[in-house]
């Protein structure tokens, strides 16, 4: 990871490169409530949709899947869950029997993936997880923790995401009624209701994610990899946002075309790329390469669920009788959907953390499905890395016609004057709006403090949080709280921050500022085997622990000092 290292858009997903493994991260559907990030579904654009069924009376109330033991306990956890959330689930992996091996050849082990149910602030109910965490409580003596448990929750997430819990890859989803709960609360009046296939479409798109975790783990591990993570990709730069918008353009007229026309429009997708990557640093297009291969592919099953057509899926029998199915897509939307979205990629709204590429990853996975049917096979065993990614699959079918006069020719035909313009006025706009969310910011009441990493690089610091981001000059503002900084590796977290706290990060001195809850203890429940004063710090060594409802974190060295009247807590790597 490096400096500017952040999360998935309301995810806790870890976005980065390594020389391991990368780790797929999703974005949260409901992100798009707030006009701010990536959103899943797309319930205006949506028709009712008829019952793919000879027959409806095929349907019947849900059986028991909830536990006794677990329905006795959720009144006094303050959460809402029931057998419709389970059969919901249940419908998923339906779907992934029926149509996965058209959708897929090859998906395995979607039904196998632990899935946790997060009520944000309350607790999450942990779901057939092998070993799950300690503090993941049974809830009974005849339940055991690995079929249900639940656990305080420490997330503060609506929507959904894919990422390692105690060993395990594990998606993590709301129930339709808590997106329900959360969408008439920031966006709707009472009485809004979340599309079920939007929230289908989010679910799977993250259990694709597991599937292409376990993939990957069988490729050969590279060396030399560079630490990047998706606030790598320069994305206040209005010639790059031009570009891109250009092939955001072409693909889109590319989902309509077929034959001689779409090989044509590829090779004009192409030579447009070309340009582009030609002005980006190598870990620019590492970043961007990589998540058109895991966002794209995983946004283009989304889309699958949501909009496209299955053929010979038949619903579940409690499925149909479910209040909120209105049935699958009867017609093919998904162009129709992605179209617009397509449209907008020049604005730095979709470049900024690589959303774009959940689109244009799409659109290109469905322009593979008609220049070579078999691209899916084997992928994430095959594809991954330096080398590989959609637009390389792509250049391996197209002969590719890079020279001046075609790429002359594409910028006229899709306006490229006047998409500078816009990716130039939107880019005004943006700084504007984002310099005033800083000074928003400073002017917060409530206690601060400071945490500084000393002794660490700055390529080795991620601050994991929602990436709703503003940034300005030296400057990056986690809006929605951060979660954690991770500085030592291997771990999710390193410092874990217990409170939905929004940060200030300086860039040049690494130095995270945090607007605590009013009330929240600054520095206390400080426990080391040594305690001494040092230039004006109080200096913890040996066995240190932190955890006073704030911060939780264990370490070698923890140095508490002022500047400014704000307590500044300086976190060393162990020895």
């Amino acid at each position: 990871m490096n400096k500017f290292a952040a999360v998935c858009l309301g995810a806790l997903v870890f976005c980065g490169l390594s020389a391991r493994r990368p780790a797929p991260c999703g974005a949260a559907g409901m992100e798009g409530l707030r006009a701010a990030g990536n959103s899943f579904g797309l319930p205006k654009l949506i028709p009712a949709r008829p019952y793919q069924l000879p027959d409806k009376p095929w349907a019947v109330g849900p059986g028991p899947l909830l536990p006794p033991e677990v329905s006795a306990r959720l009144p006094e956890l303050g959460i809402k869950l029931d057998d419709w959330d389970l059969w919901r689930l249940e419908e998923n992996y339906s779907f992934w029997r029926k149509a996965g091996p058209a959708l897929w050849p090859g998906v395995t082990g979607v039904e196998a993936t632990p899935v946790r149910l997060v009520f944000p602030g309350r607790y999450n109910v942990l779901l057939g997880h092998p070993r799950p965490p300690a503090d993941c409580l049974p809830f009974s003596s005849r339940l055991p923790a690995e079929r249900f448990c639940y656990r305080k929750d420490a997330v503060f997430v609506h929507g959904a995401f894919m990422g390692d819990l105690n060993g395990e890859d594990t998606v993590s989803v709301n129930t339709l009624g808590e997106l329900d709960s959360y969408g008439a609360q920031v966006m709707a009046p009472p009485g809004y209701r979340h599309d079920y296939l939007a929230n289908a479409a989010t679910q799977n798109h993250e259990l694709f994610h597991a599937f292409q975790n376990r993939e990957r783990k069988l490729l050969p591990q590279e060396t030399g990899y560079p630490r990047v993570s998706r606030l790598d990709y320069p994305d206040k730069n209005p010639e790059l946002n031009m570009l891109l918008g250009l092939e955001a353009r072409i693909l889109a007229a590319a989902l309509d075309a077929g034959g001689p026309a779409l090989l044509e429009l590829m090779r004009d997708f192409m030579a447009v790329r070309a340009e582009r990557y030609a002005l980006l640093p190598l870990k620019a297009r590492l970043i961007a390469g990589y998540m058109e291969l895991i966002e794209g592919t995983a946004q283009y099953i989304s889309y699958a669920v949501q909009l496209g057509v299955n053929p010979g899926l038949v619903p579940l029998p409690e499925t149909i009788s479910d209040p909120r199915f209105a049935g699958y897509s009867a017609v093919d939307n998904i162009a129709a959907a992605l179209k617009p979205r397509l449209a907008q990629l020049h604005k730095h709204q979709s470049v900024k953390t690589c959303v774009f590429a959940y689109q244009s990853g799409a659109a290109l996975a469905l322009a593979l499905d008609r220049l070579d049917p078999s691209w899916k096979s084997g992928l994430f065993r095959t594809c991954s890395g330096k080398s590989c990614s959609l637009d390389t699959l792509v250049g391996r079918l197209v002969e590719p016609d890079n020279t001046p006069a075609r790429l002359a020719g594409v910028k006229a035909r899709y306006g490229a004057a006047s998409l500078l313009a816009e990716s130039e006025a939107d880019l005004a706009e943006l700084l504007a709006a984002d310099k005033k969310l800083i000074e928003e910011f400073r002017a917060l009441p409530g206690p601060r403090v400071r945490l500084a990493f000393p002794g660490t690089p700055p390529d080795s610091i991620g601050i994991v949080a929602p990436a709703k981001l503003a940034e300005y000059g030296a400057e990056r503002l986690y809006r929605d709280g951060c979660y954690g900084v991770q500085y030592a590796g291997g771990r999710q977290y390193d410092v874990e921050i217990l409170v939905k706290a929004p940060g200030l990060l300086n860039l040049r001195s690494m130095t995270l500022e945090l607007a605590l809850p009013a009330g929240a203890p600054e520095v206390s429940g400080i426990k080391a085997d040594s305690v001494r004063q040092s230039g004006g710090e109080t200096v913890y060594e040996g066995n240190v622990s932190l955890d006073n409802g704030v911060f939780k974190w264990k370490g070698d060295k923890l140095a508490v000092g002022w500047t400014g009247g704000v307590p500044l807590l300086s976190f060393y790597p162990a020895k």
